[in-house]
C-alpha cells in the first residue's frame, strides 16, 4: 500500500555548535559555512570569538570534522580550523535549539482536531499524526510547521518515529505522533 503524500511541512533542524581555533578572518552571521574536508554546510547563526571560539549553525548538512578548514561565503570569507567535535547546541535553559528549515518536505497529516475538540474519523488517539516518505530523518522532540488545512501550526514529534511496512516486507513510510505547540506562528 502506497500512502499519498499530499501535504507539505517545514521541518526544523537541530542547531549545532562548532568550536574553532586558528581563526584568520572573522565569520559573518547569515553566511553559509563549508568544511573543506567534510563538505558539510551550515548557516552561521552566532559567532563567539575571532581567533578562537565557536559558531552556532542552523540547517546543518553533514558533519564538520576536527582540524578541517572552515570558511563562510562572505565577500571576505571567515576562516578557521575546527577544534574538536560538532555537537548539538543547548541554549541557556538546557534545551537543544532548533531553527525552521528552508525547504518543504512532503508529508500527510491525519487525525485533525475538529473545532469542537473531537478527533476526526472517531480515531481513539488524542493527538494528530503525520506520515513521511521513507528516508526522511526524524527524531523525537524535533519540531515542524505546516499550513495544511485543519493542521496549521507548529508541532513537536512526541516519540520515536515508526517505520510502517507496506505488506511486502519493505518500509513504505514513517509515522509519528505530534504534540500541538501553537497555531500559525513560525518560531
Amino acid at each position: 500500500m502506497t500512502v499519498p503524500f499530499i501535504h507539505s511541512c517545514y521541518l526544523y533542524t537541530w542547531d549545532k555548535k562548532v568550536p574553532f581555533d586558528t581563526g584568520s578572518a572573522n565569520f559573518t552571521i547569515g553566511k553559509m559555512l563549508t568544511g573543506a574536508t567534510s563538505h558539510a554546510t551550515g548557516l552561521v547563526k552566532t559567532v563567539s570569538g575571532t581567533t578562537t571560539g565557536y559558531l552556532i549553525l542552523s540547517n546543518v548538512v553533514g558533519v564538520f570534522v576536527n582540524n578541517e578548514t572552515i570558511t563562510d561565503n562572505n565577500t571576505t570569507p571567515g576562516s578557521a580550523l575546527v577544534n574538536g567535535t560538532m555537537i548539538d547546541y543547548v541554549d541557556g535553559y538546557g534545551k537543544k535549539s532548533q531553527t525552521l528549515g528552508t525547504a518543504p518536505t512532503q508529508c500527510r497529516f491525519v487525525n485533525a482536531k475538529l473545532p469542537q475538540g473531537k478527533i476526526a474519523d472517531n480515531w481513539s488517539g488524542r493527538f494528530p499524526a503525520v506520515m513521511f516518505p521513507y528516508g526522511v530523518t526524524l527524531t523525537e522532540g524535533l519540531k515542524l510547521y505546516t499550513t495544511a488545512p485543519a493542521f496549521t501550526g507548529t508541532y513537536t514529534i512526541q516519540w520515536p518515529p515508526i517505520d510502517s511496512d507496506n505488506g511486502a516486507g519493505s518500509v513504505d513510510h514513517i509515522s509519528v505522533g505530534l504534540q500541538f505547540l501553537q497555531t500559525a506562528v513560525v518560531v
